[in-house]
């Protein structure tokens, strides 16, 4: 089935997105909810009616539906879990390159040490149905945590602790492995579906292996660029 944008159909916007999110709060699945919004499109066009007149608040008809649940594992979180895990580990490669290279201790700066609170946090934001239901809390909270996480290095340079590079090493390898792993399980999302649609192709092979395995790849070369690349003075 093809993908159907809560935007794209014929009842406003102001209706349609919080029926959707509603919905995908409740980790209804995608194909159940893309069935409910067509309903409410057609009948909206036959009747003539708005859906605001035909069926009420939006968030209140999504709650009232009794609609089919995506498996646990395949929420939003578990979406994603397995990006700030990698980002975790491929934040943390470069630092653990440096100090190898150098024969020292690993410095995890004050910076790199809050990103990894600030991931956690954002998955754990996005784990409260509230947060799904108001659409521009929840981008704003995906958006700005995960700015947060690449720009608190930069902005928080001291050293939190100095950890051995061979600790750091095994922490950032596991990491990204844990990530590529995980992140194959969360390939085939749970998307909302047009049953009007015909069906369409998933993505290519080599689509598949690159998004499994982007953090270690993204890791690898910083990795490389470290090594071969003069220290400062």
């Amino acid at each position: 089935m093809a993908m159907l944008d809560p935007l794209k159909t014929s009842l406003p916007a102001s209706w349609s997105v919080p029926f959707v999110l509603t919905l995908r709060s409740g980790n209804v699945t995608g194909a159940a909810i893309g069935a409910a919004l067509r309903e409410v499109e057609s009948h909206c066009a036959e009747s003539g009616q708005s859906p605001i007149d035909a069926f009420g608040d939006p968030e209140a008809y999504a709650d009232s539906l009794r609609l089919p649940v995506a498996h646990s594992g395949d929420g939003m979180v578990s979406t994603l879990a397995p990006s700030v895990v990698g980002l975790v580990g491929l934040l943390l490669s470069t630092p653990t390159v440096a100090a190898w290279r150098l024969g020292t201790a690993v410095q995890v700066s004050t910076g790199l040490a809050a990103s990894a609170v600030i991931a956690v946090i954002v998955v754990a934001l996005a784990a409260r149905p509230q947060v799904f239901r108001k659409r521009a809390l929840f981008a704003g909270v995906a958006a700005g945590g995960f700015l947060a996480v690449f720009l608190a290095p930069v902005v928080w340079t001291g050293i939190a602790f100095r950890a051995p590079a061979l600790l750091c090493g095994a922490v950032a390898v596991a990491a990204l492995l844990v990530s590529a792993l995980w992140q194959r399980h969360t390939l085939d999302p749970d998307v909302i579906t047009d049953p009007l649609a015909p069906h369409s192709p998933g993505p290519g092979r080599w689509f598949t292996v690159l998004t499994t395995w982007l953090f270690p790849l993204l890791a690898l070369a910083s990795a490389i660029l470290t090594w071969v690349l003069p220290t400062p003075a």
